[in-house]
């Protein structure tokens, strides 16, 4: 095995510039001597940064140094960035975790990225310094001192680091390339080394030994004892002055929730000079980087289509012919690399990349990965194992940042809940029983066929067991199953704990062997993985996170797991009954993620953190950060009453009152008329925003708001909301301005970026609670009633408020994005007023509301009204 060398960092800092070479830092104390300034001049030159003509320019960075890190931003920060970038390394120093709360508008993403990356350059260098420092040390302790007269003893040894000869202890009895030559010895020659390999050498003998072979097992030995690879092994305490030599620089994983929120991201990281000294990867699905052409017809999802074509044909046709696949762009992935593309890179950059060269920027982007510091990601890709094993992601000691995180709860419980139908099992079945007269042939035939009749055994027992339960479905197509119950039926049909061991066995192999499975979709494989998952949160640790989950039986077609194919064997017939498997605890999932460094989790809307905290179950270190904005240049209020003097709550039953629909459309036409350019307006669903347009229609009152302003809605509809989201910021750019309804908890509300005129007000109409006859939804405040105490959680109807108000601080968030930004926020419903749900709101929101609670005629005419603010502000 050979020995690993140490890889030197070509933008490490120079000496002077780092002050490394002063007295309190310095290695070599006392009075210099001859080997201490041989070796600082040496290690000098090591680390004396060249100026490169390609390198980023600094004329407009701005240079800070924040515990004790030296911070370039692209612009002068606020002290709320300060404050943030001063927490991030803080916490990634000490080898914690912490909840960020800054408000959105406040140079949030900015200040994550420059924090973070400030400390992994800065810890590149620490790295690299000590490493080379303690290499050196050991070298020139062992040199020998050259007045002992015993150089004929001593062996020549390649310098990995520099030109310059290094040396070893002497072996005795050896002959040295400096002994005296005789007439039969060659000439000695001096080995300069590039890269950590010799140039080719003169051939010399001394018996029957050469000295290239004397030299080669020399520096064998050399880098045996004491030189370390600094990037492949696994990290130690970073405040050791003597670090181990096995130290190596973490990766960066920033997650965000959506692949919009990464291209914003992104471009924040373009704008820093950390792009072009930090290598980065994105990883997206197949979905959207896949080049091939995909026929509906044929294949089922891009998946499907992936893991067939890119099978070689020697593994298909059972012959040992060139591996070559379906996929051209598979074939020749390896051309695009980090050359072909620029420092700063998105999805779009890296598939028009790929589409140039003809190479495929799924498995592309996946390599790159391997070589870079800073990989950017949706987080559902940390957080679902699967999806990370896939990935090849290893969270282990490295540094987890999630952007916009205040959906981490939901989205935790939403990849650990599994469904496993009884559609997909029959599919599964025919699948693997097809694919099993295909099997290669070779030594483990009868292995793999093991295998696969495990599956097709153990799915037919699934598939008879779903069977057997269809009675226990309620009119209502669910019906709760008890956990007891549930586990004991698994145990009695041989499926339970005993049998997990030999499943989990079983998929291994048969990931193993998925290439040479023909005919299976990634359908099967993912439900295969499905139920091992289900298994394993039952199962594993002594079944700690059984009571963490709900069995469910469900009947009739799952809407998130339809097929539009028939199977192998022709129609499905039967009933379709599934079992659920609900997660309750956030915790499940999290607890993975907790094997990092550091977990940096932010946004401006994560209040209550105590909650979060709790329901994740990890340690975190707390931070909330106050607005940049002046309280002059925000507006906030509340409109209590309808034009009838009469409360305006937006319950499901108000909304369907007249009155209701007409008061909310004349507040909406006033606001209008009173701003200038863009208004957003945010709506509890999709059927409220349909009910309200029809009422405004009939009465007239649309094509009154049509006047004011261009008229948009947002689609679920990821083609359609691009293209609406382009002509809408155009057309709130002109005088006439626009006005956009949304939904809360949409693409519009959740990090989208809205800037000056694409957003002078938000109205936010009712408060989005989450559908009560939802089971999940009841079932998680059961659950946190029962765990209240223990486990400290939110009592159950604590929960149900916190999940509408983030929702609503998000929505509310879209407003201002900068100092000298300005916006007003109309919140139409009388609850928001009451103290008990301000609390919900988030802190700045708090702050700017005051006691701004309007009726119908107090918003059209007080003094500190809406149109006296937009009044003024217009001014400028």
């Amino acid at each position: 095995m050979s020995s690993p060398i140490v890889v030197l960092s070509s933008s490490s800092s120079s000496l002077e510039e780092t002050g490394w070479e002063s007295e309190s830092y310095s290695p070599f104390k006392g009075k210099p001597t001859v080997k201490s300034t041989k070796k600082s001049e040496v290690i000098k030159k090591l680390f004396t940064k060249e100026k490169s003509p390609d390198g980023p320019s600094k004329q407009n960075e701005i240079t800070i140094m924040i515990a004790g890190v030296k911070v370039n931003l692209p612009v002068n920060p606020y002290g709320t960035q300060k404050a943030l970038i001063h927490q991030v390394i803080k916490t990634i120093k000490a080898g914690q975790n912490c909840l960020l709360e800054s408000p959105t508008g406040s140079g949030k993403t900015l200040a994550l990225l420059c924090g973070t990356l400030a400390w992994l350059q800065a810890e590149k260098e620490r790295i690299n310094k000590l490493q080379m420092e303690s290499c050196f040390e050991e070298i020139f302790e062992n040199k020998m001192d050259d007045s002992a007269g015993n150089a004929n003893n001593r062996k020549h040894v390649d310098n990995p680091f520099t030109f310059e000869v290094s040396f070893a202890k002497p072996e005795y009895g050896k002959k040295s390339i400096y002994s005296s030559p005789k007439k039969s010895d060659s000439p000695p020659k001096h080995y300069a080394m590039s890269s950590g390999s010799p140039d080719t050498n003169t051939m010399g003998t001394h018996g029957a030994t050469s000295i290239d072979e004397e030299q080669s097992q020399t520096r064998k030995k050399y880098k045996a004892e004491n030189i370390t690879n600094i990037s492949d092994s696994p990290r130690s305490p970073s405040n050791s002055q003597n670090p181990p030599k096995h130290e190596r620089v973490p990766v960066v994983y920033y997650g965000t929730r959506t692949h919009k929120q990464l291209q914003q991201v992104i471009k924040e990281f373009k704008r820093t000079v950390y792009c072009k000294e930090i290598r980065m990867s994105i990883l997206a699905g197949r979905d959207r980087t896949c080049l091939m052409p995909f026929d509906r017809k044929i294949w089922k999802t891009k998946d499907d289509m992936c893991a067939e074509c890119i099978k070689t044909k020697s593994s298909l046709m059972n012959t040992s012919s060139p591996q070559t696949s379906s996929c051209k762009f598979y074939d020749n992935r390896m051309s695009l690399t980090h050359s072909n593309l620029p420092p700063a890179f998105d999805i779009e950059d890296l598939v028009e990349a790929g589409a140039k060269l003809k190479a495929c920027p799924y498995f592309a982007a996946k390599s790159m990965a391997a070589k870079a510091k800073i990989i950017f990601c949706p987080y559902n890709y940390l957080i679902n194992p699967f999806i990370r094993e896939r990935m090849r992601i290893n969270l282990a000691d490295n540094i987890v940042v999630i952007d916009e995180g205040h959906n981490i709860e939901d989205i935790c419980r939403d990849e650990a809940t599994c469904t496993i139908e009884r559609r997909r099992i029959s599919e599964a079945v025919d699948q693997l029983q097809y694919a099993k007269r295909y099997v290669k042939m070779g030594q483990d035939e009868a292995a793999r066929g093991e295998t696969i009749d495990f599956f097709i055994k153990t799915l037919q027992i699934w598939d008879k067991c779903l069977i057997e339960q269809s009675d226990r479905v309620s009119r209502e197509n669910t019906d709760m199953w008890n956990m007891n119950e549930f586990m004991a039926m698994l145990n009695e049909n041989g499926i339970g704990q005993n049998n997990y061991h030999n499943f989990n066995f079983h998929l291994s192999k048969l990931l193993r062997m998925q290439d040479d499975l023909y005919g299976v979709g990634q359908h099967t494989i993912a439900l295969l993985e499905t139920m091992d998952s289900a298994l394993g949160y039952l199962f594993k640790d002594e079944c700690k996170h059984a009571e963490d989950f709900v069995p469910m039986l469900l009947k009739g077609d799952d809407s998130r797991a339809l097929y539009r194919r028939r199977s192998y064997t022709g129609e499905f017939k039967g009933a379709n009954i599934s079992i659920r498997l609900l997660c309750m605890s956030p915790a499940v999932l999290f607890e993975g993620l907790t094997k990092a460094r550091s977990i940096i989790l932010a946004s401006g809307t994560l209040s209550p953190v105590g909650s979060m905290k709790h329901e994740l179950g990890a340690e975190f270190n707390v931070s909330c950060l106050n607005h940049v904005i002046s309280r002059e240049r925000v507006w906030i209020g509340t409109l209590r009453n309808c034009e009838s003097s009469e409360q305006l709550k937006c319950t499901k039953d108000n909304m369907e009152k007249k009155q209701v629909q007409d008061s909310i459309g004349k507040a909406i036409l006033r606001v209008c008329d009173v701003t200038p350019h863009g208004v957003l307006c945010f709506h509890s669903s999709y059927t409220s925003m349909r009910l309200l347009h029809q009422r405004w229609q009939q009465t007239g009152l649309w094509d009154k708001l049509n006047s004011l302003k261009y008229i948009f809605k947002e689609s679920d509809n990821t083609t359609d909301h691009d293209e609406i989201m382009k002509e809408y910021y155009s057309a709130a750019e002109v005088d006439r301005g626009a006005i956009l309804f949304a939904v809360y908890r949409g693409k519009v509300s959740e990090g989208m970026d809205f800037r000056d005129r694409q957003a002078r007000a938000v109205v936010t109409i009712g408060v989005p609670f989450p559908t009560i006859g939802d089971k999940m939804v009841t079932e998680k405040m059961k659950y946190n009633d029962k765990h209240s105490n223990g486990k400290k959680l939110m009592r159950g109807w604590d929960w149900y408020n916190v999940q509408a108000f983030r929702a609503m601080n998000q929505a509310i968030g879209r407003c201002v994005r900068h100092l000298n930004d300005w916006g007003a926020v109309l919140m139409i419903d009388e609850r928001i007023a009451e103290q008990r749900n301000l609390e919900y709101l988030s802190k700045w929101v708090r702050d700017f509301l005051g006691n701004n609670h309007f009726t119908f005629d107090e918003l059209m005419h007080r003094q500190n009204s809406l149109t006296r603010f937009m009044e003024n502000m217009s001014k400028e």
